[in-house]
């Protein structure tokens, strides 16, 4: 289980979740884009109903940790979020079409190899 600090910005829930998430996989290089909360309610039935929140300011964090804190003694806080990844991370990744110089000396050095 990881802990995220209840009294953030919205940029710093986003820089924790994106610590968890390094932590749980380094290699992935995405960023958190959006946060949404699973913000729980009754409805006359006394049933459970659950409404996406999302987080788009520092204000909105603060009323879903003050949402979940009145109606949530135990348990986690439940976040949905989306991940985006840099356009150096994507061009970095890319599988670059070869030129002939670059496949002849690949190729050279195969027959060194072999022989």
């Amino acid at each position: 289980m990881f802990i995220v600090l209840n009294d953030v910005t919205v940029f710093c829930l986003k820089d924790q979740l994106d610590q968890i998430r390094g932590h749980l996989n380094h290699r992935d290089t995405r960023r958190i884009h959006s946060v949404e909360y699973r913000r729980s309610s009754m409805d006359s039935n006394e049933s459970a109903q659950f409404t996406l929140m999302k987080l788009w300011n520092n204000d909105e964090v603060r009323i879903m940790f003050s949402i979940f804190g009145q109606h949530s003694l135990k348990g986690p806080v439940e976040l949905d979020v989306s991940l985006v990844i840099s356009f150096q991370d994507i061009w970095e990744n890319l599988i670059r079409p070869r030129t002939y110089e670059e496949i002849s000396a690949f190729m050279g050095r195969l027959v060194e190899l072999c022989c």
